[in-house]
């Protein structure tokens, strides 16, 4: 029997292992033309964005508007980019983004599946216009009772045809 719960641990540990260091995506909108077209420039909005999505980020919602805070150090490496759409105007991207030695996350109290298209996103003004899955935070933390906590990316998803699916955990703690 404690060899069977050696094994089980094992596993488990695999299993939280491969979890932590999977890839995800980070999906980008940039304006064509802009100064900030540079490859260090893209890089460094690529990798914030992966650290403000998918690590659990403190958020506080004051009436209508929320905040977020990083409170948490993780490791990335970036993969291959694809262009998904391109406009007269505009592109947007998807990122491949490994990370590494993530702590493990907070037990989710809630989960919420945020449904959007690109022109819901594009209706929008500033940041979140550029920043689908910063979209999707504020969108599942606005929908919750949560006055604070924290909230990360669990998964998200473009279907090519113009329309988002992110799952975000929420916690108030």
């Amino acid at each position: 029997m404690r060899r069977a719960g050696i094994a089980l641990s094992c596993f488990l540990a695999l299993g939280v292992a491969a979890w932590a260091d999977g890839t995800r995506y980070v999906y980008e909108i940039r304006a064509l033309g802009s100064a900030g077209t540079d490859p260090w420039s893209m890089n460094m909005a690529v990798a914030a964005e992966a650290a403000r999505a998918y690590a659990p980020v403190s958020f506080k919602r004051t009436g209508t508007a929320v905040s977020f805070a990083m409170d948490t150090e993780l490791s990335l490496s970036l993969g291959p980019e694809s262009e998904l759409e391109r406009s007269a105007e505009r592109v947007l991207v998807r990122r491949a983004v490994t990370i590494r030695g993530e702590r493990v996350l907070p037990k989710a109290r809630k989960k919420a599946r945020i449904r959007f298209s690109l022109s819901d996103l594009m209706a929008e003004d500033g940041k979140a216009a550029r920043s689908p899955l910063e979209y999707a935070l504020a969108k599942a933390v606005e929908a919750s009772r949560y006055a604070s906590g924290r909230a990360w990316v669990v998964s998200a998803e473009y279907d090519g045809a113009g329309r988002f699916m992110v799952v975000v955990a929420l916690t108030d703690r």
